[in-house]
């Protein structure tokens, strides 16, 4: 018998345990996640989004969800959930490598509540609307991501807190989105040469002036 060639398997990215066998695999080790209900909880969530708004809206919010995630654990902020399950997996005084499973798992929980504040259009309207911060927002980021959440409009030394820099970066291009994205006015046919606009087609969400 012949060495064998490594199999290339491809996953969606809701795809990351079984259900079935309560774990999550890795490619050091599988994970047991018997005691961790709220990781097993957070993956139904991340699939009940996919089918209620659609991959092409979570998928972008999952992106910003875990660069934000990341950064509260890397700069030692908003990381009382991430903490608590390292604790479990590992014990309080644990130490483990950067690609050991249960760093990604531990965040996976806080990941998957922020994608669907930043998917769901209600949410991420009240946060739009409300810079100084919607009471009703930061009360279910406490309650479904981070206890401890504060949210804080000011800089320090230039640098914003994550999270609030999002919906900073987001009202900004609502308010002045890139070229390719601002609506096209067409000129109509010159009035002197007798040409009427008489009807409005809306095609790809821009205002097509047609000669009727």
């Amino acid at each position: 018998m012949g060495i064998e060639p490594p199999v290339m398997v491809w996953r969606r990215m809701e795809d990351v345990l079984c259900h079935r066998h309560n774990r999550w695999p890795g490619q050091q080790r599988d994970v047991d996640l018997s005691d961790h209900s709220k990781v097993v909880q957070a993956n139904k969530v991340h699939r009940r989004l996919i089918r209620k708004l659609g991959r092409s809206r979570v998928v972008p919010a999952f992106a910003a969800a875990q660069e934000i995630v990341d950064e509260w654990v890397d700069r030692r902020g908003y990381r009382t959930e991430y903490d608590r399950r390292m604790h479990r997996f590992h014990g309080l005084e644990w130490k483990v490598s950067l690609d050991d499973p249960t760093i990604l798992i531990s965040k996976y929980p806080q990941t998957i509540g922020l994608t669907r504040l930043l998917a769901v259009p209600y949410w991420k309207s009240l946060a739009l609307e409300n810079p100084h911060g919607s009471p009703a927002f930061v009360e279910e980021v406490r309650r479904t991501v981070e206890p401890q959440y504060t949210w804080d409009r000011y800089s320090r030394y230039r640098y914003y807190e994550p999270l609030v820099r999002w919906f900073l970066d987001e009202r900004e291009h609502l308010r002045d989105p890139p070229w390719w994205q601002r609506p096209v006015e067409l000129d109509a046919f010159a009035a002197d040469e007798g040409h009427e606009i008489r009807q409005v087609a809306q095609v790809n969400g821009l205002e097509l002036c047609q000669p009727s």
